[in-house]
């Protein structure tokens, strides 16, 4: 039998079977590669929108009262971290502030408290998308929270990225919050 010739090559061009396995092995690593993408995707978006709900929760119960204290802000983080679980709660950084306007229509940082990371300097300036019109408050409480999230495998996101999310709320008694011990 010889293995060449015009009869066996077009026999073999005919033969169909194992075609089914070639497609296969072509196309699984490409549905796996997506499957998990949309798995991570799924995963730091989910991350990403308790981010923001943490950020608004903390900075509208810190906003709700005239005085607040670092042992008050402490618990209000304590939540934020069973918050964000089942998520790694050691990559979570909060900060929490008290920043009012000053004359020159700057935002001042006037007390802040940090779990996780570092507190903002008081009397350092904080960049804000806030109203700076005459009649709006004067006074804001700003919740910062950042995250280093890590994707589960390198299949298809490889490195760490930082997720951020900053929500500021005014004052729902006074013109300010007041936080002595800060």
């Amino acid at each position: 039998m010889t293995l060449a010739g015009p009869g066996r090559w077009k026999t073999m061009l005919r033969d169909r079977r194992g075609v089914a396995a070639v497609e296969f092995a072509i196309v699984f690593p490409v549905l796996l590669i997506l499957c998990f993408g949309a798995f991570q995707l799924t995963m730091a978006l989910t991350l990403f929108g308790k981010l923001n709900s943490v950020a608004g929760a903390v900075a509208d119960i810190a906003s709700r009262e005239l005085h607040t204290s670092a042992r008050e802000l402490t618990g209000l983080e304590n939540v934020a971290r069973q918050f964000i679980e089942p998520y790694d709660v050691e990559q979570l950084r909060i900060v929490v502030s008290g920043a009012e306007l000053d004359p020159n229509g700057d935002w001042i940082v006037k007390w802040s408290r940090a779990l996780g990371g570092n507190a903002r300097a008081k009397a350092s300036p904080i960049s804000l998308s806030v109203s700076t019109d005459p009649a709006s408050p004067k006074f804001v409480v700003v919740s910062e929270l950042s995250y280093l999230y890590r994707p589960i495998s390198n299949l298809v996101l490889s490195e760490p990225f930082a997720m951020e999310a900053l929500t500021y709320r005014y004052p729902r008694v006074g013109g300010r919050v007041e936080c002595p011990d800060c």
